[in-house]
């Protein structure tokens, strides 16, 4: 085998070594984004499970940012807990991946009180009296919400899409806050329709 015929040899191995190389480069990033993608699916359907079961020890502990504002009221978290449990349903649209952070797109079903607590502050301030204690109230309140709660009315029912911003922690995702689609969708919208209240009863009564 003469110089030139080697050289032809050797040039062909090399580009073919480069094609080689190059493909399995690409099919080991493409392989590293789908095995990613596949956590981050994980982590957001255990979180939106912990939404639905009113978990807040665990929606914290899957959150960078651990400040969750929350309703105490036993009473009420059961209520709401109802109302995820029935309602509450969601699709990943889409994951994009750009290091340690990542935004997925969601359309998201999920049941609103806003009905439910305009009804019960009607029924209420035809019985409330100034001797009623915080609990009586929360008692009352319960009461009424689940009354009202409909989840056979269409018009309680709202559909959204939303985003939610995840950062890579080591070999974990976690979802970086409680935006206000979530608080919103956290509460079946209560604590939302609470705090308007107390700003602007009128609207209500």
């Amino acid at each position: 085998m003469n110089n030139r015929m080697l050289k032809r040899i050797l040039k062909t191995f090399l580009v073919f070594a480069m094609i080689f190389s190059f493909s399995l480069n690409s099919f080991a990033i493409s392989a590293n984004a789908a095995d990613q993608k596949s956590r981050i699916t994980k982590q957001v359907n255990t979180y939106m499970s912990a939404l639905k079961r009113y978990d807040i020890k665990k929606i914290r502990s899957m959150q960078v940012n651990k400040d969750v504002y929350h309703i105490t009221d036993k009473r009420l978290q059961k209520y709401i807990r109802k109302a995820n449990k029935e309602n509450l349903s969601y699709e990943i649209k889409r994951i994009k991946t750009k290091g340690s952070s990542a935004t997925v797109y969601m359309h998201v079903r999920f049941y609103s009180s806003q009905g439910d607590f305009e009804n019960a502050i009607e029924k209420i301030v035809w019985d409330y009296k100034r001797s009623w204690s915080g609990a009586k109230f929360g008692k009352e309140l319960y009461e009424w919400l689940s009354w009202a709660y409909d989840p056979e009315d269409e018009a309680m029912i709202f559909e959204q899409n939303i985003k939610v911003s995840m950062t890579k922690k080591g070999n974990k995702w976690m979802i970086n806050k409680m935006n206000d689609d979530l608080f919103f969708i956290k509460d079946a919208g209560l604590t939302y329709f609470m705090d308007d209240f107390a700003k602007h009863p009128k609207k209500y009564i």
